[in-house]
């Protein structure tokens, strides 16, 4: 499917793909980004990197995204239907605890840093295209 995607997009003139998800699926656009830049002649990119300080979803359900919700979203986040006690474990998260470490400054941050970091790179990019 992605593929049949990226065929349609370079014949529609596209050069650049910025493409990103959640987790999973953006490992696996990623793990083949190289074959698919030389398949198809398209410069393959997403929101995350090593090199990030925060990031744009980096976590899963933990503070990374519920910090990026209370920027963009704070009437869905509900931290209070979460419990309170520390000793309670959070199910199905990946990351830091959002109880005590989720901020809309930290989603405000990350966003901020992931927007300035890929503008940067497409503009090198830009820079390069015949």
């Amino acid at each position: 499917l992605l593929e049949a995607v990226l065929a349609q997009l370079r014949r529609a003139g596209f050069r650049i793909v910025v493409a990103h998800g959640h987790g999973p699926s953006t490992k696996a656009f990623m793990a083949r980004a190289r074959e698919w830049e030389e398949k198809f002649g398209l410069y393959m990119r997403c929101a995350w990197s090593e090199d990030d300080r925060i990031g744009f979803q980096t976590d899963h359900a933990a503070a990374n995204e519920t910090s990026i919700m209370m920027y963009f979203h704070p009437e869905l986040v509900d931290m209070a239907a979460l419990p309170q006690d520390p000793a309670c474990r959070l199910e199905g998260i990946s990351g830091e605890d959002p109880r005590y470490h989720a901020s809309a400054g930290l989603g405000r941050d990350a966003t901020r840093e992931t927007v300035a970091r890929l503008g940067r790179e497409l503009k090198a990019l830009c820079g390069q295209l015949k």
